[in-house]
């Protein structure tokens, strides 16, 4: 068999000495990052970590979790409702539930459970089907279920049992529970429709999210949501003196957030006042 000798001509031989040397300089790139100055490492950070509202311990970003989460530090707790794994198939009521697909899937399409690993403490919101998933998430982290029953569920029975109970899954490996005795229930009671804002299709109600953020932190704490919605976790850790890290990727639901907590800072500074003054009148100013 004859072979084949290739000929080199000038042309290609820069054409590969052209490609040889991009490459180069993106080596070059890489290697001026990996050796640029800690502080010149630490200003990049805190320019991917500003976000984009910020107020008095609550610092909330617009964006997908999963880009943002890498860089946080200091998280205590994450207390979330995350998309369910859940559809609207069938008929009658079933069939209207148009915020199912209100935001094209996010509401029915479940979510990354490997968020969660590297949290020594998480609270979790969840179908009956995503419980076995949780508990296996919850690995070597003490965990328990509990639930919240209501007395007025939506009636899509379609041959099965009423969907009167949400379940949500608390795994912690250090610290203790935390939250008083009112607390330690293992459910809670309350109606369904009981929304602050109403805006949100999936809005929790303030007491189930409250309770869950005493029993998952302690005062001083940062709480973490990176699923935030609207902002009910954001504004509970308000009113129980949690410091709030809210992360939300749909704009319209974020511009809520804001607004919710910008509103409960006016309200807290609206009642401080007559909190003291009712104070004094009762125990005497200090000297």
């Amino acid at each position: 068999m004859k072979s084949v000798r290739r000929r080199w001509t000038w042309t290609s031989t820069a054409q590969v000495f052209e490609a040889r040397m991009e490459m180069l300089a993106g080596r070059r790139t890489h290697v001026d990052r990996a050796l640029q100055s800690p502080g010149d490492a630490r200003e990049e950070k805190e320019a991917m970590l500003k976000p984009d509202f910020e107020r008095e311990g609550v610092k909330l970003y617009l964006g997908d979790c999963r880009d943002v989460l890498p860089h946080l530090e200091g998280v205590d707790a994450v207390v979330t409702d995350p998309p369910y794994e859940i559809t609207a198939a069938g008929g009658g009521i079933g069939a209207t539930r148009k915020d199912l697909n209100a935001t094209e899937g996010f509401t029915d399409c479940g979510f990354d459970y490997s968020i969660l690993d590297r949290f020594d403490c998480w609270v979790c919101f969840g179908t009956l089907r995503q419980v076995p998933r949780l508990i296996e998430k919850a690995g070597d982290r003490r965990w328990m279920l509990v639930t919240w029953n209501k007395q007025n569920p939506c009636p899509l029975v379609n041959g099965n049992y009423l969907p009167d109970t949400e379940y949500i899954i608390h795994a912690w490996r250090k610290g203790r529970l935390y939250g008083g005795f009112e607390d330690k229930a293992r459910y809670i009671v309350h109606p369904l429709g009981d929304k602050e804002h109403g805006e949100h299709p999936n809005e929790k109600p303030m007491k189930v999210m409250r309770k869950m953020v005493n029993l998952a932190s302690d005062t001083g704490h940062t709480v973490l949501d990176p699923f935030m919605g609207s902002g009910t976790t954001g504004v509970a850790c308000i009113r129980t003196g949690r410091k709030f890290i809210g992360i939300e990727k749909e704009p319209k639901y974020f511009d809520i957030a804001v607004a919710r907590v910008k509103e409960e800072f006016e309200r807290l500074r609206m009642f401080q006042p007559v909190a003291a003054e009712v104070q004094a009148e009762l125990f005497g100013a200090n000297e």
